[in-house]
């Protein structure tokens, strides 16, 4: 199984400022930034001129009542105080209805043209907090927040991680403002309708070994991939891995692991992955029209400690890329391939939508709301209830304007009838756009 990573406090203290996020939009980091130049970015940015950030200045209010079916995506314009289509950068949340339970979104990264974002998850603060908030751009404590401290939407796929620090199942980003590759590998399909079958040729191992490269070796954006065919691997084990330098500093770039050379013109069956700087992406979903497809096989041992926290002597032994060789090629460590049935294909990840918490069958809290299987908190079993107490601070699209966001209420039709229709209401306090 993929390890669970866990922030040092150190880090997450200074990320909180600087805001990595995943990146996989294209958009700079912290990372990018820092990683290779020894220093670090000034973490504060003093709020928008004239704003007087000592008084409350969310002075208008909006409420977002919705009935979702599902298959529905429905977006507000808190500024407006109205619904609005899902185009363009006057909508600032989305929600994507499924069967019973909805996924929210920004206008930001992967998931809209805007530049809107998250301050955190749900989970982050609660509503009472964000109360003390004065400004989008104060903390409750009255700390000047960094524009990067809101979260663009990312991409999600086997190569991202949204416990990683920079959003990577790739690389670690360590203290000293460098990015280490874990040698991870990974499984990647040209054909997502089939099963893994380690006798198919279109299932290629991939394995990412350093960030760095250029004229002086020690440039930014400089991935560097290993891939063997696993069909022509399991035939004869000593089968040649291959490996290239790819140049994604400025731009994305798109690779075939059939030719092994990267495409100029990238088509829907012409590559399966693509880079820029420390994101990568799949030709699927909705990041491409093929039927590319990936899926995490094993991390090597040595590199993580029994609670997911990074041992960061390993990544950086002199020795160590030779020798995570060995997970690349063995396949009796790749822990799913032999029960794999689903590919992931490339879908937008956002802080809105945060790993559950609790056990089964006690209360799952999901954020904005929790799922009550026994009925203990509803009163019926299955229902979905409001957790008013969670709230989130969100930038809009046109970026000009801030809110913080809770589920107020959440009702049912049937008060007895899990599968009934519901109503979500959502309550904003909003910082009004700024000349």
């Amino acid at each position: 199984m993929k390890p669970v990573f866990k922030w040092s406090l150190p880090l997450v203290a200074a990320l909180t400022m600087t805001a990595c996020g995943g990146g996989s939009s294209g958009s700079s980091s912290a990372a990018d930034n820092n990683a290779g130049s020894g220093s670090n970015n000034d973490s504060s940015e003093e709020s928008s001129p004239g704003i007087d950030t000592s008084v409350n200045q969310f002075t208008s209010a909006a409420q977002w009542v919705v009935q979702p079916q599902t298959g529905d995506s429905l977006c507000f314009d808190f500024n407006n105080n109205a619904e609005v289509s899902c185009s363009g950068e006057d909508w600032d949340i989305r929600l994507d209805m499924g069967g019973r339970t909805p996924s929210f979104f920004t206008n930001s990264g992967e998931s809209g043209d805007g530049s809107g974002g998250t301050l955190g998850s749900p989970f982050a603060y609660s509503w009472e907090t964000l109360q003390a908030f004065n400004t989008g751009m104060t903390d409750n404590e009255g700390n000047a927040l960094n524009s990067r401290a809101y979260l663009a939407d990312s991409l999600d796929n086997a190569f991202t991680n949204s416990d990683n620090s920079i959003g990577s199942a790739v690389f670690e980003y360590t203290e000293t403002h460098r990015l280490l590759s874990n040698y991870s590998v990974f499984l990647v399909t040209t054909d997502n309708t089939n099963a893994f079958d380690s006798s198919d040729d279109n299932v290629y191992a991939v394995q990412i070994t350093s960030y760095y490269g250029g004229a002086s070796g020690s440039e930014s954006g400089y991935p560097t991939i290993r891939w063997v065919n696993v069909a022509a691997l399991t035939a004869d084990p000593d089968t040649r891995v291959q490996e290239v330098t790819l140049d994604a500093s400025s731009e994305w770039v798109y690779f075939d692991l059939i030719s092994g050379s990267t495409v100029a013109e990238p088509s829907a069956d012409n590559w399966q992955l693509g880079f820029s700087r420390y994101s990568v992406k799949t030709n699927s979903g909705i990041s491409g029209d093929s039927a590319a497809g990936s899926f995490f096989a094993q991390q090597p041992d040595g590199f993580y400690d029994a609670e997911g926290a990074a041992i960061i002597s390993a990544f950086s032994d002199s020795d160590v890329i030779a020798a995570a060789e060995a997970a690349l090629t063995d396949t009796s460590g790749w822990a799913e391939w032999g029960s794999r049935t689903a590919w992931a294909t490339d879908a937008a990840y956002s802080s809105l939508n945060p790993d559950y918490q609790g056990a089964y069958p006690g209360l799952l809290e999901y954020g904005f709301y929790s799922y009550d299987p026994t009925g203990a908190v509803a009163g019926t079993a299955h229902m979905l209830v409001a957790a008013p107490e969670n709230g989130v601070m969100l930038r809009s699209g046109s970026g000009s304007s801030y809110a913080r966001m809770h589920l107020s209420s959440l009702q049912y039709a049937d008060a007895a009838d899990a599968s009934s229709q519901t109503t979500w209401t959502f309550d904003f306090e909003v910082q009004p756009e700024t000349e």
